[in-house]
């Protein structure tokens, strides 16, 4: 976090964009970037390996908001742990980011969504067997997807559906047996 605020000029930061495959883009309307970092040149960041992952920090000033733009991410199937794979969401948050928004592209269970669909994710099933929380600390995750931000992108958006995003460990894609399972549970 150190990094970041002496080479983008700026102590803290309001919100962060994680961006997944296919996601760059996303942020071409809003101008050039305040700064740009190379995920590979700060302190335990590792670049991003996976097909459409830029593998930038973007610092962007949006009307007075700070936004902290991460174009690419380092996933858990890539063999480092779960340490590098957020990473780049506990920096954001050391940095004063109490709003993250995640992106990817993902396969869905659900015959009756078409490719390309964007959903809102409104809860998760985390089959990977690894947690993110390290030591003795009991996160309540009741509202990890936020009510409030879900509410709001659907008054942005009410075509926007809402589902609940299953994790596997991969890299493999799951089975038919896996797929059956994980529909059955609700995701």
């Amino acid at each position: 976090a150190g990094l970041v605020r002496a080479r983008t000029g700026r102590s803290s930061y309001d919100a962060a964009l994680v961006l997944g495959s296919g996601w760059a883009p996303a942020v071409s309307s809003w101008g050039e970037p305040a700064a740009r970092l190379v995920m590979g040149e700060v302190p335990h960041f590792l670049q991003p390996v996976a097909e459409g992952h830029r593998g930038e920090l973007l610092a962007f000033d949006l009307e007075g908001t700070g936004v902290l733009v991460l174009s690419g991410r380092t996933h858990l199937y890539e063999g480092h742990g779960v340490r590098p794979v957020v990473h780049g969401v506990r920096t954001a948050a050391a940095l004063g980011c109490r709003r993250v928004v995640l992106t990817n592209a993902n396969g869905s269970l659900r015959d009756d969504w078409e490719v390309g669909r964007p959903i809102v994710v409104s809860d998760h099933i985390n089959a990977t067997g690894v947690s993110p929380v390290e030591g003795a600390h009991f996160v309540d995750l009741t509202q990890a997807w936020s009510p409030r931000l879900r509410a709001r992108a659907r008054e942005l958006d009410p075509s926007l559906a809402e589902g609940v995003y299953a994790q596997l460990r991969g890299p493999h894609y799951n089975t038919a047996a896996e797929a059956e399972w994980l529909r059955r549970v609700g995701a």
